[in-house]
């Protein structure tokens, strides 16, 4: 009958109508048994041994040969319709199933409404498995509603109906042993380290029996599979002695690629049927690429009639009729990995894998084409895998490049450094030919590069698109996480914390826990900060507060150890992290305690030593960051008259080397993103984030410059920057203060004689040549008056801005004027966003909109002021700061303006008599100042 489909409203009439079935179950049991496709299949031709045709979303049986359960007829049966109404009308098929589902919830706890968990039991009943009890049906079982609960944790999303996360413990439905054996991932194959890796395990590949060796692991009555023998990645579940032969006629010189026409769990239930007839050596789950061999391959399954003798034969899950919606990039690179396996020790040319156009029937191929699907052999009427399996694809993956250099990708979230699955990877080739890729499960990519340039272009919806360049050349490999930043992030952070509000002395530490070799998001992971505990959640996320002091001008902070730990992960230590008031959002990867070896390292602690650039930078680096300089200039004061003929352009992205020392940077790791996360998340590390909002963003400034500068002048052909002191500190970390910092300037750059700057900055210049009270050295750099820095210590090379000095000068002067006073005497001007150029006396902090600021009472005789101000813009963050007459803040408070007026109430107990500015600095730069006399 004809319908319009409404999955949606008919699955929400099923939960309203059975109200004992949790939600999500009845959507993703559809999805794992057909991927919402209303199956209606037709009976095979008579020579045709197939497993039973299975109907509807739901993939129910209604011939089980004698060993399915006939599950199609019980549940039109118990709705009181016949089958072919069933088959026909998708709203019937949710209806009856949810009927069916609801009966046996109420047979089994009668009264009681189960959880998601606790549905387990009640799924088995739908699936067409047999209960017979036997070890082999009891794992299959728990094969079925495992890929029920996996996607319901994940989600799914289709044109039909899209199905968000889901919070399910699957430690509470399955036992630790059979979880692990039922959760093990695919197999990953790393080309750089010669490992092949699955569930995490690092597997020998020298345990394997000799070609034709007669060596077997039996099953065993445990209800989970044990590790193959052929295949170490592989789990072993032998197939019914019925249904293969022991030992074979002629030499393996074939691998056949098979399509089950049915699920992982019922394609390994069905191999051991004795009635089946038919079998396969392994079967590869859609989802993540597990693995499970059924026969040994000395051994001849049954599955390609004639040619059974010299092939070894492969089934995938799904179905021909939507393969597109079951042959997944994990099923691809598990199945590429197993016949690259099979080619190397059955001595198989894998470039005779079949490369063309894929077809809807059967296709004969020549023998000599040793890769190819079940309907490329004659005799056959079968059309797996059929017009949707991607020959081409598969058949690089089989064969990877033989290129000079092999780049690794890893494309993660750059706020969580999580994975993102499945993101478009667009390459253009020295020649300009391109090709295109998507990333795995866990965001990953291999890819070769012969000599030259390659580009590649990384998205992914709903986030911003990035792209980047890597040289292919001898001995040379690429290692790349690639962060690709959120779409649509907010030009003003939303999320700005007035920390210094509520508690100006302590650290809040934010940030994800993840597992370092997926990128997936570890729940459970205890974060420890001396006496202060946190635990993930299920998406890895933790917060933990740590008690943290202001930091005074020449102070170094205290260092505090950040340990995560979680069983079967090294534990993670970072080491010398300052302790300074804000937020910061972290990431933290642990590594596996199995990756460096096939047995766990108990006690292993990975250990990251945190370098701060103003105060841990060594003489070697400074000069090292200094480097060498232009022409001399004279000391005195230069007005820059540097006009631009059009904007210059500022680079969107950087690659920057981590695990450098310095500029020596062999086998880098490198971290590719936006400039403008760089500017974010690394600012903090050369600054200290609890300064003032106006020194913070002469910093952003001066930091974007000097990476933007790096990206036109990169130190190597395959990074621009590295993360050393003696370049720019960079570290994953983000603190508040700088990202909001960092999202006021946007764009802005310090440009000279028409290119981007090359700013440079150091502790505290004062006495660096020019003498007391002045920053610059005389020589290369001129000498600038620093009123507020006279007897102050000397601490760095002189040129550029003296960071410190920002801090002073910035309670109350804007970054502009900042930023001008430090640069401009070097002839080195501010561009901002919009391409416009400007000089140290474009803008003047006490001119604008000063009469908007009123402070009472005036004198203070009591301990508290109120403070009205009118901001005419949209809301946004600001700090309020008290200085002293000497120009050192005394009281600094954040606060979220709203347009209009704005009254606060500032508490003065704490400050001695005297005179103080009072300031109000806005995001946007702006700075409005008023003296008050404090009378006590």
């Amino acid at each position: 009958m004809a319908q319009t489909d409404n999955y949606k409203a008919w699955f929400a009439e099923a939960y309203q109508q059975y109200p004992n079935i949790p939600q999500g179950v009845l959507e993703s049991t559809a999805w794992s048994a057909s991927r919402l496709n209303n199956m209606n299949p037709q009976a095979p031709g008579s020579n045709e041994v197939t497993m039973p045709l299975r109907f509807g979303i739901f993939g129910l049986v209604e011939d089980g040969k004698g060993y399915f359960k006939n599950n199609l007829l019980t549940v039109t049966a118990l709705s009181g319709i016949t089958t072919e109404q069933f088959k026909n009308d998708v709203r019937l098929q949710i209806m009856a199933v949810a009927k069916f589902l609801s009966k046996e919830a109420s047979q089994q706890q009668p009264g009681v409404r189960l959880t998601a968990e606790s549905f387990a039991p009640v799924l088995e009943k739908l699936a067409e498995i047999p209960d017979d009890g036997t070890a082999v049906n009891t794992y299959a079982h728990s094969l079925y509603t495992y890929d029920v609960y996996n996607h319901l944790k994940k989600g799914f999303s289709s044109g039909k109906l899209q199905q968000l996360p889901r919070s399910i413990q699957l430690d509470r439905i399955y036992a630790p042993t059979l979880l692990r054996t039922l959760s093990a991932p695919g197999v990953s194959v790393d080309y750089l380290k010669g490992r092949i890796k699955a569930n995490g395990i690092i597997l020998p590949t020298v345990n394997k029996p000799a070609s034709g060796s007669t060596a077997r692991v039996e099953t065993t009555n445990d209800a989970a599979a044990v590790q193959s023998t052929d295949y170490p990645p592989a789990l072993w579940d032998q197939a019914s002695t019925s249904n293969f032969t022991v030992g074979r006629g002629s030499a393996i010189t074939n691998v056949v690629i098979h399509t089950c026409e049915g699920s992982y769990a019922g394609t390994i239930s069905w191999f051991n049927n004795a009635s089946a007839q038919v079998s396969a050596h392994y079967v590869i789950r859609s989802s993540d690429g597990q693995i499970t061999q059924m026969v040994l391959e000395k051994d001849r399954a049954w599955h390609v009639l004639s040619a059974n003798d010299y092939t070894i034969g492969i089934e995938h899950e799904g179905y021909v009729a939507s393969g597109n919606t079951w042959y997944t990039n994990a099923m691809y690179t598990s199945s590429a990995a197993l016949v690259r396996d099979i080619c190397a020790d059955r001595n198989i040319d894998g470039t005779t894998c079949f490369r063309g156009p894929a077809t809807s029937g059967t296709n004969f191929l020549p023998v000599t084409v040793r890769i190819k699907g079940h309907q490329h052999y004659s005799g056959n009427t079968h059309t797996d895998p059929g017009i949707y399996w991607n020959w081409s694809k598969y058949a690089d993956l089989i064969n990877p490049p033989t290129a000079v250099t092999v780049a690794s990708f890893a494309v993660k979230d750059q706020s969580t450094g999580l994975a993102i699955a499945s993101a478009a990877v667009i390459i253009t080739k020295p020649d300009g030919t391109t090709a295109s890729a998507t990333t795995n499960a866990s965001g990953q990519l291999i890819y070769g590069l012969d000599s030259g340039k390659y580009t590649f272009a990384f998205s992914k919806s709903g986030y911003k698109n990035i792209s980047t360049f890597f040289y292919g050349g001898p001995n040379d490999s690429v290692y790349a996480d690639i962060n690709l930043d959120v779409a649509g992030t907010a030009r003003i952070a939303t999320n700005t914390t007035p920390l210094l509000t509520a508690n100006p002395n302590q650290m809040v530490l934010t940030g994800y826990v993840r597992d370092g070799e997926q990128n997936s998001a570890l729940s459970g992971a205890i974060v420890r900060a001396g006496n202060h505990t946190a635990t993930t959640d299920g998406r890895g996320f933790f917060t933990l507060t740590v008690p943290s002091n202001a930091i005074t001008p020449g102070q170094t902070p205290a260092t505090i150890s950040i340990q995560s730990n979680k069983a079967g992960y090294i534990t993670h230590s970072i080491q010398h992290f300052y302790a300074i008031p804000d937020t910061y959002e972290m990431q933290i990867a642990l590594t596996p305690t199995t990756s460096f070896t096939s047995t766990p390292l108990p006690g292993l602690e990975e250990l990251v030593v945190r370098h701060h650039g103003l105060f841990d930078k060594t003489l070697a680096e400074q000069i090292a960051f200094t480097g060498s300089h232009a022409q001399p200039i004279a000391g005195a004061r230069q007005e820059s008259t540097v006009v631009a003929a059009a904007a210059l352009a500022v680079p969107a992205v950087i690659r920057v080397a981590t695990s450098c020392a310095c500029t020596a940077c062999t086998n880098p790791h490198v971290q590719v993103m936006s400039l403008e996360s760089y500017v974010q998340t690394g600012v903090d590390d050369e600054w200290v984030s609890s300064w003032n909002a106006a020194s913070l963003q002469a910093g952003t400034v001066a930091y974007r410059s000097r990476g933007a500068w790096f990206v036109q002048n990169p130190i190597a052909n395959n990074y621009d920057i590295s993360a050393a002191a003696c370049h720019q500190t960079w570290q994953t970390d983000r603190a508040t203060s700088v990202k909001n910092a960092a999202i006021a300037t946007a764009g802005i750059v310090l440009v000279k004689n028409g290119a981007i700057y090359k700013a440079e900055y150091c502790a505290e210049s004062n006495n660096a040549g020019c003498g007391d009270g002045f920053s610059g050295t005389g020589t290369d750099y001129p000498c600038i008056s620093d009123a507020r820095c006279v007897g102050r210590t000397k601490s760095g090379a002189g040129r550029g801005m003296c960071q410190w000095g920002s801090s002073f000068w910035g309670t109350d002067q804007n970054y502009t004027w900042i930023l001008n006073h430090y640069y401009n005497p070097d002839s080195a001007a501010i561009q901002t966003a919009a391409g416009t150029l400007v000089s140290s006396n474009t803008t003047d902090s006490k001119t604008t909109d000063d009469h908007t600021l009123t402070i009472a009472p005036n004198p203070v005789t009591g301990g508290t002021i109120t403070v009205e101000y009118t901001l005419a813009d949209v809301s946004q963050p600001a700090s309020i700061v008290l200085s002293d007459n000497f120009g050192q803040s005394a009281q600094q408070r954040n606060v979220v303006l709203q347009q209009g007026i704005n009254r606060i109430s500032v508490n003065t107990n704490r400050l001695k008599a005297g005179i103080y500015n009072v300031s109000i600095r806005l995001v946007n730069g702006k700075t409005i100042s008023k003296k008050i006399l404090i009378v006590k």
